[in-house]
């Protein structure tokens, strides 16, 4: 059972989240931070090592695994501009070229819920995250790209299931976030903001950055969401799209598949009274 909802802000000047499939022709990176990387940075923040773990029937059980069924849901609050670039890696006094995707600016939006079996560690990691007293330093990717982070909030869960029969509703519904695209037939992307003129100068990456298209919806079908024996990924098909800190944007128009369920919990913007948005939590 799932009893609170805790919202906190994550950014850094740089980022990136390697995909386990890339080769040696170059490093890529997902746009937004897995599961799997999430729940590193809560186990970071709570001390927990990543290659601690006890033998179990011959098997090695990871500490960390025990987090996996932590819920997250993630709502991106940057354009994203992704370049490649260089990095000199050196082994066995060999130095090799590494291209690397690198995300420019990542800023996102971090929804987390604990389950009732983990309530000791919800308290030590709410606590720690106000105080900004994480035991390990958090990075966004690499320990070259150290995370900013802001606690937003916590409150109780309030959440809802959703079928077929729900259509007009759900219809009626402004989603932000990640969804599972596996259960959805269609949807659309609303936003309040066609304000589209923002000036990058960060810094001049000419003809090698790249910038997603703004309000398009972009499917991800390998969303690593669980690590299990530390090298074995367990994957969710999701759709996302990138957004601005105001939150303007949002999936509306959904409809599922035929039998198919979704359960959509509620938040609230606190620079919109009274206005609605609903999550996804994976």
């Amino acid at each position: 059972m799932y009893n609170k909802l805790i919202e906190f802000n994550i950014e850094s000047s740089f980022g990136c989240f390697n995909k386990p499939f890339s080769n040696k022709g170059g490093l890529l990176s997902y746009n937004i931070p897995p599961k799997t990387s999430i729940i590193g940075m809560v186990c970071s923040i709570l001390g927990i090592e990543f290659d601690d773990y006890i033998e179990k029937d011959d098997v090695r059980v990871y500490a960390i695994e025990k987090f996996y069924d932590i819920k997250v849901s993630v709502q991106m609050m940057s354009k994203v501009r992704s370049s490649r670039i260089i990095f000199n890696n050196t082994s066995d006094k060999n130095i090799a070229n590494i291209h690397q995707d690198l995300l420019i600016k990542p800023k996102y939006k971090i929804f987390i819920s604990f389950p009732d079996t983990l309530v000791e560690y919800e308290k030590d990691f709410i606590n720690k995250l106000k105080k900004h007293e994480t035991v390990y330093n958090l990075y966004m990717g690499r320990n070259e790209f150290p995370i900013s982070y802001e606690f937003i909030s916590e409150h109780p869960i309030e959440s809802k299931e959703y079928t077929c029969d729900d259509s007009n509703e759900l219809r009626n519904l402004k989603v932000i976030g990640i969804l599972k695209r596996s259960k959805i037939d269609n949807l659309k992307i609303e936003t309040t903001n066609e304000d589209d003129d923002e000036e990058f100068d960060f810094f001049n990456f000419s003809d090698n950055t790249v910038t997603l298209n703004n309000n398009m919806e972009y499917l991800l079908r390998e969303y690593p969401i669980k690590r299990s024996n530390f090298t074995n990924f367990s994957y969710e098909f999701i759709s996302y799209y990138q957004d601005t800190e105001d939150l303007s944007s949002y999936f509306c128009n959904i409809e599922l598949k035929n039998n198919e369920t979704i359960t959509l919990t509620k938040i609230y913007l606190d620079n919109k009274v009274g206005e609605e948005r609903w999550i996804q939590m994976i």
